[in-house]
């Protein structure tokens, strides 16, 4: 248990400082309109990788840590539905792009072929996880993040193009894919209707939809209402940072997920620690406060004198640091224990909170109201989270 927390959490480490490394070279590196580009593509790319999942990686996991009495399916059968799916909603999506009269989508077709192998590494690292390999999946993630990093920055180095940088990150991607598939024997795509297996995947495609949809709406609706190339770019970067972030708290909740997976009176037991996250609130609102007095020195400091007056993006944005913690580890909880349709509401009732939002105060604030909504939205996740536990609660006892 111990090897596998503190792997985790050196995979997160690594994760989190070649993120903020790549974000910090790339923001300097790229043109303003370019990064922009990057930003956004990046943004439709994580969005469309909820489709290319189609929530089998959750699936994957779960079957793999314990297969319930009442699920037919094997472990590689899964994954063959899983394989199948990801193959064609990438190639149908792949050729709309490059039929779209944008010039934007050759872009996007790069960045959903990118999204395959991001989606097939997460796949395997649901299988590592569900066998219990935590240790495994955390040393391939090191040496992915390391890798996909190095890619993108001297690409953009070298050519400074949204395109190009998506374009070599795949590669870098793809290239460890063989090298680690062995390791949770990938199966051959399966063409298979499998009605029960892909109703339990598409309830969990949806959570991750919704989910999605309140998280990154932001840079979409400032897309469709033109705000400046800057504007976009200084969110683009700040969020980029938030992704990055988020690591930190990760290994635990997949940790929780696994161990509840296995006894669902685990938090009750001797590993439950509510210092753990209390400490990581008080951690975060003081980084939060900090950050929101000084956000035009950290904001010059990490982007550049050219994102200077984008300050305010950041001293929004921060305060989305204490309720992303929570609501991860919500999340895995309720999750693990089945309760799967009460975070979908959850998802989904942000999501309609987080398009309002959006459209609402960007129109008045600019890429500053794209940082309030995501405020708002973590706000209102973390809010519906806590009451269907409570519900939870009071229907077991």
């Amino acid at each position: 248990m111990f090897n596998s927390v503190k792997m985790q959490l050196l995979s997160s480490l690594v994760g989190l400082i070649t993120g903020l490394g790549m974000q910090l070279l790339l923001v300097r590196l790229l043109p303003p309109e370019q990064f922009g580009l990057y930003a956004f593509a990046i943004s439709v790319q994580q969005i469309f990788m909820i489709v290319q999942d189609g929530g089998f990686r959750v699936l994957l996991y779960r079957e793999n840590a314990r297969s319930t009495e009442d699920f037919p399916y094997s472990a590689e059968d899964v994954f063959g539905f899983a394989n199948s799916h990801l193959l064609v909603v990438t190639t149908i999506a792949a050729l709309v792009a490059l039929l779209l009269p944008f010039s934007w989508g050759p872009v996007l077709a790069i960045a959903f072929v990118g999204g395959s192998a991001k989606t097939l590494a997460s796949f395997i690292s649901g299988v590592l996880m569900g066998a219990d390999r935590f240790v495994d999946e955390a040393k391939w993630q090191i040496v992915i993040r390391i890798l996909t990093s190095l890619a993108a920055v001297i690409s953009a180095a070298a050519f400074p193009n949204a395109a190009i940088v998506i374009l070599c990150i795949f590669v870098a991607q793809a290239i460890m894919l063989p090298s680690w598939s062995h390791k949770a024997s990938v199966s051959p795509p399966l063409f298979k209707w499998a009605a029960k297996a892909r109703l339990h995947a598409f309830t969990l495609s949806l959570l991750a939809l919704f989910t999605a949809l309140y998280f990154r709406t932001g840079l979409v609706v400032m897309s469709a209402l033109d705000i400046d190339a800057i504007g976009i770019g200084a969110y683009g970067f700040v969020h980029r940072l938030i992704d990055a972030s988020v690591m930190v708290i990760g290994p635990l909740g997949q940790i929780a997920f696994f161990k509840l997976r296995q006894d669902s009176n685990w938090l009750a037991g001797r590993y439950r620690r509510p210092l753990i996250l209390l400490a990581y609130l008080v951690l975060a609102v003081a980084g939060a406060l900090f950050v929101s007095v000084f956000s035009r020195e950290v904001m010059t400091l990490l982007a550049g004198e050219t994102y200077r007056e984008q300050a305010p993006v950041l001293a929004w944005a921060v305060w989305t640091a204490p309720f992303i913690g929570p609501n991860y580890i919500l999340m895995q909880s309720l999750l693990a224990r089945g309760e799967d349709k009460g975070v979908v509401i959850c998802a989904a009732t942000t999501a309609v909170i987080a398009l309002i939002a959006n459209v609402l105060l960007i129109s008045g604030n600019g890429a500053a109201g794209a940082a309030q909504a995501l405020v708002l939205s973590e706000l209102s996740m973390c809010m519906l989270l806590i009451g269907v536990h409570a519900i939870r609660a009071k229907r077991q006892s």
